[in-house]
């Protein structure tokens, strides 16, 4: 176990505890008599939410050890890929992303589990690093002469790119931005590879990590 994750490890508690926390003191809040009915419908608004990121760090792991047993596909279909897409935006926490298609990348179709591969394109495409990435979350998609269709995010970072690429998918994240535990990345690339693809990152300039995520791709009329 690199050095990493023992740190992720040590996080997890801590992050596991944090929604716990405002849920006991609501808890113990409206059991008190004195507390008004507006007062109850905002210690409840609080549990909702804090159970709700709690569930999502628990899904979080549950991904992470389906996919390290390599359970994460549940179905295979054929998914429209600009639908997916489209699909996107309003998934994610940030602001929508812009996305580029260059020549013949339209009227695409992946084979695979519609919920995973989503899940992977938020992944990639809802990727910050703090908040460094302030600007418009922006990919370009492309047809590849292999079969592939690929699919290029910028990520801009405060700095030494190179070494953050070489960890991105391989340790959690340190400071996710998604209230997360930082462990999307390594999902999605699990994700990309049991499409028959792959995730990967390198740095371009000091400042800018590439995320480069490639799957096999058909036109729709082929499919």
């Amino acid at each position: 176990m690199t050095q990493a994750r023992k740190t992720w490890l040590e996080r997890l508690a801590h992050d596991l505890r944090g929604p716990l926390s405002p849920v006991q003191t609501a808890v113990f809040l409206l059991r008190d008599e004195r507390t008004g009915a507006e007062d109850r419908a905002e210690l409840l608004d609080v549990i909702d939410r804090q159970t709700k990121r709690l569930g999502r760090m628990i899904d979080e792991v549950s991904d992470f050890v389906r996919a390290d047993k390599g359970r994460l596909l549940v179905r295979q279909e054929a998914v429209d890929l600009d639908l997916l897409l489209e699909d996107i935006g309003p998934r994610l926490r940030e602001m929508p992303p812009e996305i580029t298609f260059e020549p013949d990348a339209r009227n695409l179709v992946l084979h695979g589990d519609v919920v995973r591969l989503g899940q992977l394109m938020r992944a990639v495409l809802g990727f910050q690093v703090s908040q460094a990435d302030a600007g418009t979350p922006r990919a370009t998609v492309r047809r590849l002469d292999d079969g592939h269709v690929q699919l290029l995010r910028d990520v801009a970072c405060n700095g030494d790119a190179a070494t953050m690429a070489e960890r991105l998918l391989d340790d959690p994240h340190p400071e996710p931005g998604d209230d997360g535990l930082g462990l999307q990345l390594m999902i999605a690339r699990a994700i990309a590879t049991a499409h028959g693809g792959h995730l990967t990152a390198r740095a371009r300039g000091s400042d800018v990590i590439e995320l480069d995520l490639q799957l096999p791709a058909r036109p729709a009329s082929d499919a």
